[in-house]
């Protein structure tokens, strides 16, 4: 991801308090955005697991494995058209 800084347009902004609203100048501030290019897309083993919470049931415990085995990348509008 990366940043994007804009400016904000308004000088003024309304303070409210429970008896009354005063105008305060705006101090001119810079937004901070976040904008994603790229996504990338891990595929994960599952694997025999260790927690003990699972053996109440009967069934064994399965997570996932550390070390991936694909990846993928896309761009943020690929990735939402295949979704």
């Amino acid at each position: 991801c990366r940043f994007q800084n804009t400016r904000s347009k308004s000088d003024r902004v309304l303070f409210g308090t429970n008896t009354s609203a005063m105008a305060l100048p705006k101090i001119d501030l810079e937004e901070r955005k976040v904008v994603f290019d790229s996504i990338q897309v891990r595929e994960y083993p599952i694997i025999l697991g260790d927690n003990p919470s699972c053996s109440d049931d009967g069934a064994p415990p399965l997570t996932i494995d550390w070390s991936y085995q694909h990846v993928e990348f896309y761009t943020v509008n690929e990735f939402e058209s295949l979704r």
